[in-house]
Parts: C-alpha cells; structure tokens; sequence
C-alpha cells in the first residue's frame, strides 16, 4: 500500500491542506499510466496486424508514448513541474486527437476523445481551463470543418456540440462545488489547528500553574514541618528561662525580707 501510494503520488508529501492538489497528483498519475498502457497495448496491436492503423498513425501512438513515460518520471522530480507536465499532456493528447479527427474519417466516434480532454484539464487545472479548452476545442472544429471535409453528418456535429456544450457546464458547476468545498475545508483546517494551539497553550499554562502552586503548597508544609520541629524546643527553652525568672524572683524576695530582717 505504501509503494503504490508513493507511486500515485510521484514519492511527494503533501500537508493536511493540500489535500486537491495530492488527488490531482494522484489523478495524474493514474491518467498518465493508463493512456500510456492503452496506447501501448493499440501500437502493439497494429505492429502485430490485429488492426490496420498505418505506419504514420503508428508513429504518432509510439511518440505519445514517449511522452507520457517522460511525463510520468517528470512528475517525479519536483513538484513544482506539475503544471508543465500536465501541459504537455493535454498538448500531446489534443495532437493525437487532432491527427484521428483529421487521417481516420472511418471512425465515427473519435469525436468523443475531446470529451476526456476538458475533463482531465477541469480536474488536474481547474474548471476555468477546462471552459478555455472547451472554447477552443469548439471553434478549432468549427474551424477545421470549413477548411476540410471530416467525413461528419450535420447530426454528428449536432449533437456532439449540443453534448459537448452541456458537458462544459456540468463540469463547470461540478468542480466550482469541489473547489469551494476544498476552500473550506482549508479554512476549518486552520481554524481547527488555531484552535488545537491555543487549546494546547492553555493546558500548558494550567499545568505550569498547578505545578507552581503545587510547589508553593510542597513549601508550606515544609515550613510547617521545620517550625513544629523548632517549636519543641523553643517552648521548652522558654519554660527553662520562666522557671529560672520565678527562682530569680523568690530568691530577690528571700534577700529582701534577710535584710529588712537585720535592720
């Protein structure tokens, strides 16, 4: 569990409050291995004969490859290149997905790969970069279309817009919630921490308190101890010196009647 963890998430740590960016980490990792498995598994397919792609549209699968392992190791170098490397794999994924809308005209349903494309870039970058590339993907299509035949019906381009469009809000308002919900998250997060410190501090205090009055206390009955053991003696120490007063007394008393006694 702790290599495949360290796997997903390129052998990085990331705090409580990145906890969107560990899953977009993990999310990328996990998108990278499998295109590059299924592009591998579609090159050897047409290497070997099982279907005939041609060798240019082989060529293409073989460099996307190439590029998502680069990607993948990429990823692992600092955390800082995520932004690049997701960059360079919806360039390169868009590039495949161009060059299948414009050299396989048999496929009816490559239209549907663009869909995978907004929603990688609304998770790994934001719901903002995936309404941008919708945009774009929408008017490099519209455009492609007047400059070249996509072997399309007017009902493919229908309702792949009309799909397309209400995806690209879903999407929107979908991850708008994920995000905010990840705001929040973050700021109960640190109130929580705040909360747990001086929580913790006050504790701290206390216990610095009750030790201190449980040394005052340890002190007092120290000094209670010490004057009892001085008690003992002082009184007796008083009562020799009031016995010696009253002797002293009958003895000036005996001297004063002698003497009134000889006058």
């Amino acid at each position: 569990m702790i290599k495949k963890d360290n796997l997903l998430s390129s052998g990085h740590r990331f705090s409580d409050n990145e906890n969107l960016l560990k899953f977009r980490f993990v999310f990328l990792n996990v998108l990278i291995l499998t295109i590059s498995s299924s592009t591998l598994i579609n090159y050897l397919v047409s290497m070997f004969g099982g279907i005939d792609y041609g060798p240019l549209f082989e060529s293409a699968l073989g460099v996307f490859l190439l590029v998502t392992l680069c990607a993948f190791f990429l990823l692992r170098m600092k955390r800082s290149y995520y932004p690049h490397v997701v960059s360079l794999i919806l360039l390169s994924s868009l590039f495949l997905f161009y060059f299948v809308l414009l050299t396989r005209p048999e496929d009816e349903f490559r239209l549907i790969a663009f869909f995978m494309a907004i929603f990688a870039a609304s998770v790994l970058l934001g719901r903002k970069y995936g309404v941008v590339l919708s945009f774009f993907i929408v008017a490099s299509i519209l455009a492609l279309r007047e400059f070249h035949d996509l072997a399309l019906s007017q009902y493919a381009y229908s309702t792949f817009f009309t799909f397309f469009t209400i995806f690209t809000v879903l999407l929107y308002y979908f991850f708008k919630k994920i995000e905010n919900d990840a705001i929040e998250y973050q700021v109960l997060n640190s109130k929580l921490e705040a909360n747990i410190k001086k929580e913790t501090q006050q504790r701290k205090d206390q216990e610095i308190m009750l030790l201190h009055q449980s040394r005052m206390a340890n002190m007092g009955e120290m000094l209670d101890s010490i004057a009892h053991q001085w008690r003992q003696p002082l009184m007796h120490i008083n009562s020799i010196l009031m016995n010696m007063d009253a002797d002293l007394d009958k003895n000036q008393q005996a001297d004063s009647r002698l003497v009134r006694g000889l006058v």
